[in-house]
């Protein structure tokens, strides 16, 4: 059991913290509330509903004498409001159909203490205890894993009100495939977004001791996300300016780039906006950077490198979860053939021309900026997990989209674009060798992903990433082309009939 207390609240601030904890309610849920009668039970009740159902001045009527109210809104939200004061015996629970309000709908219930014994263990519970005619204390109880979501809302609040003066909204953006979770924050008329990302707990030793998040370099916690947006900014490019922070607690308040991507709404690339993506690539890339390059003015972090290790524990995916899903039957020869085959590809790669790689430079990452002009014009977004490594991965990120089919003339463009601006900056690149750096970039990129999507499918429940699989292994049919890469290739064709 986890629990936050509130002390002193008066009615804005308890409406405040209602409408915080609204915002991850999920059918199911039951949350009750305690306290004597005028300690604002239905108060926090009626701005909790409005919250949930998104009906800023609906009507909630204090249930006592109806004992249970069904509100309905939008996208087929349900809320049951019961007040328990009436009932004489737990049992007419069953009269008032708690059961069925659990399957499909969220149920606050006032004086839960009526019928305490028969109600689910699992469960929020909201204490309000009346300090004066004006205050009240607020504590919030948690029972069972899933209601911890509610304690870390009310955070988010405490937060939200030390940086937006106490005048804010939240609204929750859709789920992607990252542990960090998102929201809208209006405030002063002003749109920013949250994000909320815990510092994360290692999982268990998957090589040589260490969990795969150690292996692959991955940021678990927010620091590496605010230090690079200001390294990035410091050199020009268009990251979030970085309102507010509590690296402790996991929490960013940051400017809001629009959301102007670079594809149509059919899933269509806009050309141009490929090709301009590409461009600021090369701007990147014709920059220095190291490992310890970082702006003074946010947390230090360290940039780590692209190094062998996190390569094969990336491009392991595919073995761990893309073989294992059904459809295929390697041998242990072919696992081993297929580690020896990347350890050599992998020290290969070490080799390759080096640049900061954003890692995740594709459309969902992407803002397009049509009022701003060069450099500008491209928000980025996603860069936590920065590394030092071979230049050519993001620009395979972007014209081999992992989420979108890029036609072969706009990927032809796209590397065109790019090389011509590098060379206009002075770079001589070997067309030879940036052919390889390339193809290999994406092989590894694009096996890992099949790994990816599997996993975010079958341990995650994210069914979407199944269909993006066919154009993934189109993609990586292309890079195996190379003859640098036929061993792969060949492995590729006999176990996964690519």
């Amino acid at each position: 059991m986890a629990t936050q207390k509130f002390s002193n609240c008066n009615e804005d601030e308890i409406e405040t913290i209602a409408r915080d904890m609204a915002i991850v309610a999920k059918s199911g849920d039951l949350i009750t509330l305690s306290g004597d009668l005028g300690a604002g039970k239905t108060l926090f009740c009626r701005a909790f509903i409005r919250q949930y159902l998104e009906v800023k001045d609906l009507e909630v009527p204090s249930p006592t004498y109806l004992i249970s109210i069904e509100y309905s809104g939008v996208c087929n939200t349900s809320i049951t409001h019961m007040d328990l004061y009436r009932i004489s015996d737990a049992s007419e629970l069953d009269e008032l159909g708690l059961e069925e309000a659990l399957e499909n709908s969220v149920v606050l219930m006032e004086w839960p203490e009526k019928a305490i014994d028969a109600l689910p263990v699992d469960r929020l519970e909201i204490a309000l205890a009346i300090n004066d005619e004006f205050t009240r204390t607020l504590t919030i109880k948690s029972h069972g894993q899933s209601y911890q979501r509610y304690l870390r809302s009310a955070q988010i609040g405490v937060f939200l009100r030390a940086c937006c003066n106490g005048r804010y909204t939240r609204k929750p953006m859709a789920a992607d495939a990252s542990t960090r979770d998102y929201e809208f924050i209006n405030y002063d008329g002003k749109t920013s977004i949250l994000m909320n990302a815990p510092k994360a707990t290692d999982g268990p030793p998957v090589k040589n001791g260490l969990p795969y998040s150690q292996i692959a370099h991955l940021a678990e916690e927010v620091k590496p996300f605010i230090s690079i947006a200001n390294l990035l900014r410091s050199r020009g490019f268009y990251a979030p300016q970085i309102y507010a922070h509590d690296c402790d607690k996991g929490l960013v308040l940051m400017e809001f780039l629009g959301e102007e991507g670079i594809i149509q709404t059919n899933n269509q690339p806009i050309d141009i906006r490929y090709i301009e993506s590409g461009d600021l690539l090369a701007s990147i890339h014709t920059q220095s950077w190291t490992h310890d390059d970082k702006d003074k003015s946010g947390p230090s972090c360290f940039i780590p490198p692209f190094d062998q290790p996190a390569m094969l524990i990336e491009v392991e995916l595919l073995t761990d979860w893309y073989l294992v899903d059904g459809e295929f039957t390697p041998t242990e020869k072919d696992i081993l053939d297929f580690k020896q085959i990347w350890a050599e590809y992998a020290s290969l790669a070490q080799s390759f021309r080096k640049s900061i790689v954003l890692r995740d430079f594709h459309s969902p990452n992407i803002i397009w900026r049509s009022e701003k002009t060069g450099n500008d014009r491209i928000g980025l977004i996603d860069f936590q997990d920065a590394m030092i490594g071979p230049a050519a991965y993001d620009l395979v990120s972007l014209a081999q989209d992992a989420r979108i089919i890029v036609p072969p003339q706009l990927e032809s463009r796209i590397i065109e674009h790019y090389l011509e601006k590098l060379a206009a900056s002075g770079f001589d690149i070997d067309d030879e060798q940036f052919r390889l750096e390339y193809a290999l970039m994406g092989a590894q990129r694009a096996s890992k992903l099949l790994g990816i999507f599997v996993r975010l499918h079958t341990r995650d429940g994210k069914s979407g990433y199944r269909k993006l699989i066919p154009s993934i292994r189109t993609y990586l049919k292309k890079n195996l082309q190379h003859p640098v890469l036929s061993g792969y290739r060949s492995w590729c064709e006999r176990v996964i009939d690519l």
